[in-house]
């Protein structure tokens, strides 16, 4: 007869996964994560972050829908739809954005430069003008980005000056956004930064952003806002949360949810990324 010591070890083993399937669920993490990039976390992944003062949201997620082709709707419980939209790159090519217009989009981003994750040289991208134009002719609003790698606060502002000079005085209807990520390489010039240092960026390049009349705003991953940042410290910049899943659980407010980097929109031949815009959006 066995001992109660030895049920109770059987009911621990009862619960416990064979070794292989925890490896396959282990791979299955590792290769989504690899797939779509930073912006995808594990469903329910606990919320850590120093920000816990902020406002929380108020999104009924049962107002979101997905509709065949695979892009999200979202409805509020006023009956207000959040806008289609797309962030585009030289990456995606020539764009035709009257076929883009007629796809059901409504915004685009699109990025002015870059600044090397290694060199720290900026990098001006060469379809800017052809995106900036193209999508303000054809119907849609506009915002532009800059994909940051700043150290400092000079750097920052430099990246924000080398903005406002392709802009030129010209008109957005979107804000102009920093896009801070992290990049899981090798002598990475962020990689030692701590959160009150990207925080100084970020607060440096919208300050220079607003001072020129333009609406400042920061994406980021959900992980990196919650983890790398001081939110508490950008009480007037507006957020862009990238976020991989069905369903966004980032808790704080924020205006535009990138939800797939997979997107597939009339007009550009690569995948695209897809965003809603959820929030201060004046159709």
């Amino acid at each position: 007869m066995a001992t109660k010591t030895q049920n109770r070890k059987r009911k621990k083993q009862s619960f416990k996964l064979p070794m292989g399937i925890i490896v396959v669920l282990v791979c299955a993490a590792v290769l989504a994560a690899l797939a779509l990039g930073p912006g995808f976390h594990a469903p329910g992944a606990a919320v850590s972050s120093s920000s816990e003062a902020l406002e929380q949201h108020s999104y009924d997620w049962s107002g979101l829908t997905q509709q065949e082709n695979g892009r999200k709707v979202y409805q509020n419980a006023q009956g207000v739809s959040a806008a289609a939209g797309i962030d585009v790159s030289s990456h995606q090519g020539t764009i035709d954005w009257n076929a883009v217009a007629s796809d059901g989009i409504q915004f685009a981003f699109v990025r002015v430069g870059s600044r090397g994750y290694q060199t720290g040289e900026i990098y001006y991208d060469e379809q800017f003008e052809a995106n900036f134009t193209g999508a303000q002719a054809a119907g849609l609003k506009v915002g532009v980005y800059f994909y940051s790698q700043a150290v400092n606060e000079q750097e920052a502002r430099q990246e924000a000056q080398v903005v406002l000079q392709a802009l030129d005085g010209r008109a957005c209807q979107l804000p102009v956004v920093i896009d801070y990520e992290e990049v899981l390489e090798e002598e990475v010039r962020t990689g030692q930064m701590t959160n009150e240092e990207r925080t100084a960026v970020v607060q440096a390049f919208c300050e220079e952003v607003k001072q020129a009349g333009y609406t400042p705003m920061l994406y980021s991953t959900r992980s990196m806002l919650l983890d790398r940042f001081d939110l508490t410290q950008l009480p007037d910049v507006k957020l862009w949360a990238a976020e991989f899943n069905e369903l966004p659980d980032f808790p704080y407010t924020f205006d535009i949810w990138q939800y797939t980097p997979r997107g597939r929109v009339a007009g550009i031949g690569p995948d695209v990324d897809l965003n809603l815009y959820l929030s201060g959006w004046e159709g």
